[in-house]
């Protein structure tokens, strides 16, 4: 069922719909809304765990501005742009696939160097997996559960660079 705290008609018939949805197949998906101007907030299954996707991102720039806090990097660090990164499945090395989004970080910007600002920009805006997994390399994965756990942040776990989907579940 719907988790409705300060119940609105307009939450009610969103979960009504939502509830819908779901009937068809409730293990397809989980929701977590707050409307911002008067702080509704509905909850679908909330405590399902679930691939998240971009999601995690997130926590990669939750960690990032910590360490910028911390005076451990800077938003005009330059990143070396490289694509080899280590399997989490066995540690043997992988590239990600050329991005077909004309946006994302080109091939070409391979052996540059970006600053920290931009890839945090392209990471957030344009979901650059490339650029996610230089920052992550960058704090590192146990670093930003680290920062995640005090800032008491849960229901987010951050493995290692992002892998291909498929490299987790073949």
């Amino acid at each position: 069922g719907c988790t409705l705290r300060r119940i609105t008609p307009r939450l009610r018939r969103l979960c009504r719909t939502l509830h819908e949805l779901s009937d068809s197949d409730p293990s397809s998906f989980a929701v977590g809304f707050v409307d911002l101007r008067d702080e509704q907030r509905l909850f679908i299954r909330p405590d399902v765990w679930m691939h998240a996707a971009s999601t995690y991102k997130t926590a990669v720039m939750v960690a990032v501005f910590d360490d910028i806090r911390r005076g451990k990097l800077g938003l005009a660090t330059q990143v070396p742009i490289t694509n080899r990164f280590r399997s989490i499945v066995d540690g043997s090395p992988y590239r990600l696939p050329v991005p077909k989004r004309p946006r994302d970080l080109p091939p070409r910007m391979i052996g540059k160097s970006l600053p920290v600002s931009t890839l945090l920009e392209e990471m957030i805006t344009i979901s650059s997996n490339l650029a996610t997994n230089l920052l992550l390399e960058r704090v590192g994965a146990k670093r930003a559960m680290k920062t995640l756990r005090r800032l008491k942040l849960r229901g987010i776990k951050v493995l290692t660079a992002m892998v291909l989907i498929s490299e987790i579940y073949d």
